[in-house]
């Protein structure tokens, strides 16, 4: 699989060249989105967050929520406007919107936020904000938006919008999360530029992984090895389950089961595969697993708001 994780490794150095970098975006009812992180958020389980800053000469609605947007096909080769009038962008919405709002940045924790960030974000809003013609700004809101863990990898962008869900206020640009999972290749969502990139790690992943049942089947021949002979199909593989029964292969299969209580011994080793999975830090390098999904999902909304003016 080292030669999986090398693929992902290269297309993602390829795509830090052609990817967008824009971290400011402008909406048309003159508010700023500021995003503070590059076009690549890493997976970090539970603690998997992306920062964003609004500015306005006029602070948002009380009531105003916050969207994570998957991009599709349509809107991936589209664009985000097109692709959503050809109905790319329905059903791809998961709702951010922080679940805590405190007084300032330094009230939220280090695992949300570390210090460095925290600097940081202030260094940007600073620099931006400094010019003449943008001091009629202020900032509103500084969100820590957390990326559930259901969210997947892919590209995305975080959409502000009034409460009604509908009516977008402002958006940020598209970025990538990502994994080190083998599914982490997203030709999903990918425009152009990046499509060759994606669907060459998608396809080292794929090699890998049929690499390795090609390895499971032949260790054990009789096990729908049928489907892996070049011109078979159902004739190659009546004659395996002919031989399969000639070599009195069910009934063995049934006599081993039961003397070695085969059954029993796989739902204990589920058991323990279970707890080993809970102990085994995954996260630590960046591997989604349908446990964090499960886990993530019974701690509900997360996130930190931090409102400037008042609304």
């Amino acid at each position: 699989m080292n030669v999986a994780s090398s693929a992902i490794n290269s297309a993602l150095w390829v795509l830090r060249g052609i990817h967008d970098d824009t971290r400011i975006t402008h909406s048309r009812a003159g508010h700023v989105c500021i995003r503070h992180a590059s076009p690549f958020v890493f997976y970090n389980r539970f603690n998997t967050t992306l920062t964003l800053s609004l500015l306005s000469t006029t602070p948002f609605p009380k009531d105003r929520r916050i969207f994570l947007q998957k991009r599709g096909f349509r809107t991936g080769l589209l664009g985000w406007t097109v692709g959503a009038l050809l109905g790319g962008t329905i059903g791809k919405d998961i709702e951010i919107t922080p679940a805590q709002t405190v007084a300032s940045l330094a009230e939220i924790p280090q695992t949300s936020l570390s210090s460095s960030a925290r600097t940081t974000i202030e260094a940007e809003v600073k620099t931006y904000t400094s010019s003449q013609d943008k001091r009629a700004l202020s900032l509103q809101e500084t969100n820590v938006c957390h990326i559930p863990c259901s969210s997947g990898d892919g590209y995305f962008r975080i959409r502000i919008t009034a409460a009604n869900g509908v009516q977008q206020l402002a958006a940020t640009s598209t970025f990538r999360i990502l994994s080190s999972s083998l599914n982490t290749a997203s030709p999903r969502g990918a425009n152009l530029y990046q499509l060759p990139v994606e669907f060459a790690a998608y396809t080292t992943v794929k090699s890998a992984q049929v690499s390795a049942w090609g390895f499971f089947y032949a260790c054990f021949p009789f096990l729908k090895l049928g489907s892996l002979i070049p011109g078979g199909g159902a004739v190659s593989q009546q004659m395996l389950n002919t031989l399969w029964r000639w070599a009195g292969g069910q009934a063995y299969l049934e006599e081993k089961r039961e003397v070695f209580k085969v059954d029993e011994t796989l739902a204990k080793a589920g058991e323990v595969r279970d707890r080993v999975d809970r102990a085994i830090p995954w996260s630590a390098v960046g591997v989604r697993r349908a446990f964090d999904v499960e886990e993530d999902r019974k701690l509900g909304r997360q996130g930190y708001a931090v409102r400037y003016a008042a609304v």
